[in-house]
């Protein structure tokens, strides 16, 4: 009975079972129903083109400007190849029209470009002229110094002009030694000089030639100029003896080149382009005559670097020998105190700096200026008078006593009468009115060369 009841129970629970199975089939069929569905339609919107280029959009930005910046990096960084520099003048000179300079060329079939012993190129300077590099003599076993000027007319016909104004040097007789009378200072008294003033105070010119398209200007090689002896001082400046030494050296230069007939004004007198015949010595020649002009003809209007530049070349007016003496005397402070007197970053704040320590110049200078435009940007009138603007519209205050102090280095063991000697100096040589102003003639009398040396 018992397995009856066992069998009976089997029976009835089997087709319970089957009912299960087939709800648990049909249940497990529609998930995968719906399973399948869902994956099917996410493959189908993934292969839409739309969803496709939506897809971490910022990702893929992110990835582009990466690689676009990378690449801008690598051709900023990467070297400029030669050839590139190599388009002008079938290839001898850059974008600039300067020539292209290689050490170990040989130009003009004599002079090899070579590394001057100390340096590590052989640019010795470079301008708006052009460059100056160095080379060997291969006739004459001398190291020299060769001025490569630019491929452009109007650098051509400068440096023709420069040319012919070395050569004339070379046709000066030399003046005869006399002595300089040691006496009270007589600002009308002329000054036969005491060296030899003829072409030994200035740079020779060796060599000239067309090589290239450039005109080439080969010069004696001097060891350094002013500036590389302040640069040695570290802009300390010298002692008042040293320049004692080099203004009277300098001024028997410009002694020289205003005789009749040479008839030279320099016209970019600065401390760049005064240079020390030796290491040892402090006898100097004057170079770079590339601006340089005759008292007749005067080619250039924009003259003279802008911290030696004078009052009147400021204005524009007629210029004369005398704005090189305005120069000597801005360099003779600079050599003393290792800076510039005037400093301006512009025309116009250099004539403010000029002002606030000498003054205005005289009103019928600024009257009869050659550029209106220039006095209406620099001046205005005041009460029927000249008055200088200042950057804030202001006026500018003249103080007696700015040159004495700008002459003065700290804590100097100068002599106090060589100090006042100086300044009376240069209150000639830095005259705003330039008949007013020295001539080297008039500068050598002075007190502050009777001191021994």
């Amino acid at each position: 009975r018992q397995q009856h009841q066992q069998q009976q129970q089997q029976q009835q629970q089997m087709p319970m079972e089957g009912v299960a199975q087939e709800g648990d089939a049909t249940a497990s069929s529609s998930s995968s129903a719906a399973l399948a569905g869902a994956v099917g339609k996410r493959r189908r919107r993934a292969g839409n083109p739309v969803v496709k280029l939506s897809l971490k959009l910022l990702d893929t930005y992110k990835t582009i400007n990466n690689k676009y910046y990378a690449r801008q990096k690598s051709k900023a960084s990467a070297p400029k190849p030669a050839q590139s520099r190599m388009v002008y003048n079938d290839g001898y000179d850059d974008e600039a029209g300067d020539y292209i300079v290689r050490e170990g060329d040989i130009i003009y079939e004599r002079y090899k470009i070579a590394v001057r012993p100390g340096s590590k190129t052989p640019l010795l300077g470079k301008g708006s002229f052009g460059q100056v590099v160095y080379a060997f003599d291969l006739k004459e076993n001398i190291g020299v110094a060769i001025k490569i000027i630019k491929n452009q007319k109007h650098f051509h016909e400068q440096a023709r002009t420069e040319i012919e104004l070395l050569r004339r040097f070379l046709l000066v007789p030399r003046l005869p030694r006399v002595p300089v009378p040691h006496s009270d200072y007589h600002r009308d008294s002329f000054l036969p000089c005491t060296e030899f003033v003829e072409q030994s105070n200035i740079v020779r010119l060796l060599d000239s030639f067309v090589h290239r398209n450039h005109q080439c200007l080969v010069f004696e090689l001097l060891p350094l100029s002013l500036y590389d002896l302040l640069k040695f001082s570290k802009f300390k400046g010298f002692s008042l003896t040293l320049v004692r030494k080099l203004t009277r050296n300098i001024l028997y230069n410009l002694a020289s080149l205003r005789q009749s007939n040479v008839d030279v004004i320099h016209c970019d007198l600065k401390p760049e382009n005064v240079m020390l015949i030796k290491h040892n010595e402090y006898r100097i020649k004057v170079i770079d005559f590339g601006s340089s002009c005759s008292s007749s003809h005067k080619p250039f209007s924009y003259i003279q670097s802008r911290f030696y530049r004078s009052p009147e070349v400021l204005l524009c007016r007629h210029y004369s020998y005398a704005i090189d003496m305005w120069s000597l005397g801005c360099i003779m402070v600079e050599m003393h105190t290792g800076s510039p007197l005037f400093n301006g970053k512009n025309e116009f704040e250099q004539m403010v700096k000029i002002a606030q320590m000498l003054g205005l110049p005289p009103s019928h200078m600024i009257a009869s200026a050659g550029s209106k435009s220039k006095v209406k940007s620099m001046f205005r009138k005041v009460d029927g008078k000249w008055a200088l603007k200042n950057p804030s519209d202001g006026y500018v205050v003249h103080n007696p006593r700015a040159l004495s102090m700008a002459i003065r280095k700290p804590n100097s063991q100068e002599a106090e009468q060589e100090y006042a000697d100086m300044e009376s100096l240069l209150a000639g040589m830095l005259a705003l009115d330039p008949d007013e102003r020295f001539s080297p003639e008039q500068a050598l009398h002075h007190p502050f060369f009777s001191r021994t040396p």
